[in-house]
């Protein structure tokens, strides 16, 4: 039952008092009548929300303010979930021969998770190194020459000359050093000393370091270049020629002005005659550095006043010096073939500009 019997006739008793005053108004009168026909048809029966139960125990002063006081419904025990089994940890009985390999199992677990990945990184290492550091000719090119099992070791100060197509000099001995430049076959160097597989020498290009297997004690067959005693030896992709007697070279701050000769004028040329000649003079410049098996540059002191050299007041800003191809200055060769006139300055300053191109 919702209401006890007592409960029951309690609030039944309480809504004819409130009924038969004259406290209320027309709502809570209409509500507490609605109330009093609910109980008197249903009893004991009569079912209330909590929000009608609440205003009716306002209403009618019912000591318990709450829910009805109804057959509260026994609450559900809450159930225990039950306990799982707990077993006993199991210990590995000693064992002297699981002990005694322990160790071993344990490095090749170590094998497996990490040598695998350090090998590949090795591996690619080494490629990509002798890709792009090579110390002996390049790939495509010849293959490296087979060094000689009776060749004896040299001596202090001896002179050797290079067998490769074009070896690398470093700044120390070793393939993690820097290149100073590269020395083509025939080239003659000094010997300071070795260290392992590696000769520190003397060359055009400064002291530096060389891999020993691309020396040799005498200078090889037909190589017919030049020994790289003229200057230091470049190659013709480090040079960019501006016009028939002025170029670039890398490692050099300012460009060069080739001296001994005067080409005609390519950017301000007096006459069409003159535009032709200075083209065809530096047109014949790149074919001679393209076509040559050894190029030497020797940087020379300009003709200016002292204390200006390096500077716009001297040569413009220019550097100055001589290119060699196959052993020979490429103004001899220009003035040869009447693209270039001779053009010889003095300690401190150069004579007017020779050559009539447009006559």
């Amino acid at each position: 039952m919702p209401f006890s019997a007592e409960r029951t006739d309690l609030i039944r008793s309480r809504l004819r008092e409130a009924l038969a005053g004259s406290g209320l108004n027309s709502w809570e009168r209409s509500f507490l009548a609605s109330m009093d026909e609910r109980f008197a048809a249903t009893g004991a029966k009569t079912r209330l929300s909590d929000a009608q139960y609440r205003k009716l125990a306002l209403l009618l002063n019912l000591q318990d303010q709450g829910l009805p006081s109804q057959a509260a419904p026994t609450a559900r025990p809450r159930s225990t979930p039950a306990a799982k089994p707990v077993y006993p940890r199991r210990v590995r009985s000693f064992s002297p021969q699981r002990t005694f390999y322990a160790p071993r199992r344990a490095v090749r677990r170590w094998e497996r998770q990490i040598m695998l990945p350090v090998f590949i990184v090795v591996a690619v290492v080494m490629i990509v190194s002798n890709l792009w550091s090579p110390d002996g000719p390049p790939a495509g090119g010849q293959s490296a020459p087979q060094p000689s099992v009776t060749q004896a070791q040299p001596e202090r100060s001896a002179t050797l000359y290079v067998s490769g197509s074009r070896v690398n000099q470093r700044q120390g001995p070793g393939t993690g050093n820097a290149i100073l430049g590269s020395l083509q076959r025939g080239a003659a160097v000094k010997v300071l000393g070795t260290q392992g597989g590696w000769t520190q020498v003397t060359s055009p290009l400064g002291t530096g370091w060389m891999a020993s297997d691309y020396l040799a004690s005498a200078a090889p067959a037909g190589s017919g270049l030049a020994s790289g005693k003229l200057g230091r030896l470049v190659r013709a992709s480090d040079i960019r020629v501006i016009d028939g007697d002025t170029v670039s070279i890398r490692g050099e701050q300012a460009n060069v002005r080739l001296v001994g000769f005067n080409t005609p004028e390519l950017r301000s040329p007096a006459c069409q005659a003159e535009a032709q000649a200075a083209r065809q003079a530096t047109d014949r410049l790149r074919d001679m550095l393209r076509s040559a098996k050894a190029i030497e540059f020797a940087k020379l002191a300009c003709a200016c006043r002292p204390g200006t050299q390096g500077t716009t007041a001297c040569n413009y800003g220019r550097g100055c010096g001589t290119l060699y191809v196959d052993g020979t200055d490429v103004g001899d060769k220009l003035i040869a073939e009447h693209l270039a006139a001779p053009y010889v300055c003095g300690p401190r300053g150069c004579p007017r500009r020779t050559g009539n191109w447009c006559g």
